[in-house]
């Protein structure tokens, strides 16, 4: 943006040139070539995608022998549900148990989860919307189900976490947007920690014999993650190109009075403006928490003018209700509302804590929340706000930032529900700009920047469409899919990559590699950890992680190590603990590690067990004669050395003294078989 910046106090003054080293320069280029990078989409219409819900059929759950841990919020919660997903688990053959969690904490919770041994994890805890006590902009619900998700992972419970809400989503009428929240947190936890997370059940009010029956399949076949019940049956959520929706509409969108912009100074803010200005806004009012005093907003508001557009920096927390509704009544009511303020505390779900949630809910969604409430008797014509692609697909170490996200685009549907017009868009990266929450990290996976003249084009497009969500975002679905489904399969992509789900299933190494001796189990565990080290990293292969280099200095961060260990977790066909990368710090100590755990110590080589190994390679090769008599001469040879005691030279071996290893080796070398 221009800002001098004074480098002495980090670049001491240098005396002279330095001398260069007197080996050659080792080259490895980075950037790549022109014909290489891929094309920065302008086709607004490439950039636009939507979400759909779409029948599904399950099959009738069988729960014998099942055992279920369901916990409810407690507290005067409707217990509807709670009776109903107990009969119908107890009736279908399994067994439930009923734990409230009102007032347990993560300690606590871990507690309780440490002495159960069930197969499946409930939570109802969503169902609670009511604000946090001491973190009012939180639903409570939200900070229940965060502590339960640090809580499995403390308790090292092997059992999946689905969690319910009720009218969240807009697979029907949105009723309950702050729930809505559970789902941006379960899209997060589920990249997180995928061996730990099973899903996320949209319900209704009613606990019909039918929804029951829909909920316990879904949890049972385990092949959709994202799903509502409703009356006609089970919908799961899908991610499309905005191409197979709605035609356009012919008529554009045109502001017509005062537009208010929050976060109106803000990198985002800035360009939006200069947008609506170029499509004909008489007056815009810039709000951010420091008004005139924001760096820049005297230029902005004199290129405004310049441009006949009529610009009014204000001072005006919009979390606050009360300064909201006073500047209301001051500057009376605005034609459209665009939503563009937010904050970030970023942090994987094991270093969340409510405090954080809060910081990030009050910019997002208390203000969001203030902002419809406080517009919805003035007949807008668009209420606008900008929500973010972690909130659509989640996003790994901003588990907050999606969860406020998700009840941006939820709000917008309630909103939509109760009449009034809205629209959420989940953003994508921008350039130059701070629209790159929730893409952090993702340019390997095929997230790029879009220029903001392309992204705001886009929003034109969505404006004039009249649509409720949108997801705006230049996406190369194919390499982000790769990244996405590294852990855990997911089919809310497939329409995008061409049906497929990813998450090939393969033999856990711990059956490929279990006949391996010592030496070779570290070494596969070394390149394994070496080659997922690498493609976290972003590096071209494995040969770039030096094996007995520590972690951090190879550039690892704690969202690094979480995407490590769920790789590593995926090939071993294991849970493995979050602090694995910081407990080992090198790959050759992580390898080691992990051979240790995975195939136990080393052991002596086995006579009896070579000779059965060496029996089923008899059994299934194919000899033909001249092959079947060698071999039968040369076992029989083998076994007069055995029963005489001598070897090939006529040495006895000595009785007393000799061992498996030794013994074996005379097999290995007669036989020409390892």
């Amino acid at each position: 943006a221009g800002v001098p910046v004074d480098w002495s106090p980090a670049l001491p003054a240098v005396p002279g040139p330095a001398d260069l080293p007197t080996y050659a320069f080792q080259r490895q280029r980075y950037w790549l070539d022109a014909d290489d990078a891929p094309a920065a989409r302008t086709h607004t219409d490439e950039l636009l995608y939507r979400e759909s819900w779409q029948p599904i059929h399950l099959p009738p759950a069988d729960l014998t022998g099942v055992r279920w841990l369901l916990l409810t919020p407690g507290d005067g919660v409707d217990t509807r549900w709670t009776a109903a997903l107990h009969d119908g688990v107890e009736a279908s053959g399994g067994r439930c148990t009923v734990l409230e969690a009102a007032g347990l904490d993560r300690a606590a919770l871990a507690d309780a989860l440490r002495t159960s041994d069930a197969h499946r994890v409930i939570s109802l805890l969503g169902f609670d919307d009511t604000p946090t006590p001491g973190a009012p902009a939180v639903p409570t619900g939200l900070a229940a189900t965060l502590h339960l998700l640090q809580a499995l992972d403390d308790a090292g419970l092997d059992a999946p976490l689905w969690c319910l809400t009720r009218d969240a989503v807009p697979a029907g009428p949105v009723h309950a947007p702050a729930q809505a929240a559970i789902w941006g947190l379960g899209r997060t936890a589920a990249l997180e920690h995928p061996q730990l997370y099973g899903g996320l059940i949209d319900v209704t009010a009613r606990p019909g014999t039918e929804a029951i029956e829909h909920v316990l399949a879904t949890v049972a076949a385990a092949v959709e993650d994202q799903v509502a019940v409703r009356p006609g049956g089970v919908l799961a959520r899908r991610l499309s190109g905005a191409a197979t929706g709605p035609a356009w509409t012919a008529q554009p969108w045109q502001p017509e009075g005062d537009v208010w912009i929050t976060g109106g100074t803000g990198g985002v803010g800035v360009h939006l403006a200069r947008w609506l200005a170029g499509r004909g806004a008489r007056r815009v009012v810039l709000l951010s928490r420091r008004g005139p005093a924001a760096p820049g907003a005297g230029d902005l508001v004199t290129e405004l003018e310049a441009r006949g557009t009529t610009a009014t920096v204000l001072a005006c927390d919009v979390a606050d209700r009360a300064q909201l509704a006073a500047l209301l009544d001051r500057l009376g009511p605005p034609s459209a509302v665009f939503h563009a303020a937010g904050v970030l505390d970023d942090g994987v779900l094991a270093s969340l804590t409510t405090d954080c949630l809060e910081a990030v809910f009050a910019a997002k969604a208390d203000a969001a929340r203030n902002l419809d409430e406080l517009t919805r008797d003035l007949k807008l014509d668009a209420f606008v706000l900008f929500s973010s692609v972690a909130g659509t697909v989640g996003a790994a170490g901003q588990g907050s930032y999606a969860a406020a996200n998700a009840y941006l685009d939820a709000l917008a549907a309630a909103r939509q529900a109760a009449g009034h017009r809205a629209l959420a868009v989940s953003w994508g990266a921008w350039e130059a700009t701070g629209m790159a929450s929730g893409t952090d990290g993702l340019d390997a996976a095929g997230v790029r920047p879009m220029e903001p003249e392309v992204a705001l084009e886009a929003l034109g497009r969505v404006l004039d469409r009249g649509d409720v969500t949108a997801l705006v975002a230049d996406i190369d679905w194919n390499a982000f899919a790769a990244r996405f489904t590294a852990s855990r399969p997911s089919p809310l992509l497939s329409e995008l990559t061409g049906g497929d789900s990813g998450g090939t299933v393969e033999v856990p190494v711990a059956q490929q590699w279990a006949a391996l001796d010592a030496a070779g189990q570290q070494q596969a565990l070394l390149d394994l950890v070496r080659t997922h080290a690498a493609t976290v990293l972003g590096h071209s292969g494995p040969d770039r992680i030096d094996p007995d280099r520590p972690f951090q200095e190879l550039g690892f961060t704690s969202l690094g190590a979480v995407e490590l260990r769920n790789r590593l977790g995926a090939a071993l066909g294991r849970q493995l603990p979050a602090t694995l990368v910081f407990d080992y710090p090198s790959p050759a100590a992580l390898a080691t590690e992990l051979r240790r755990s995975t195939f136990g110590e080393a052991k002596a080589t086995s006579v009896p067990d070579e000779l059965d190994r060496l029996a089923r390679i008899l059994d299934t090769a194919v000899l033909n004669g001249p092959t079947r008599a060698a071999v039968g001469s040369r076992l029989r040879m083998l076994l007069d050395r055995l029963t005489t005691g001598s070897n090939e030279a006529g040495t006895r071996l000595p009785e007393d003294t000799s061992d498996d290893d030794q013994i074996f080796d005379f097999i290995q070398n007669q036989l020409g078989i390892s």
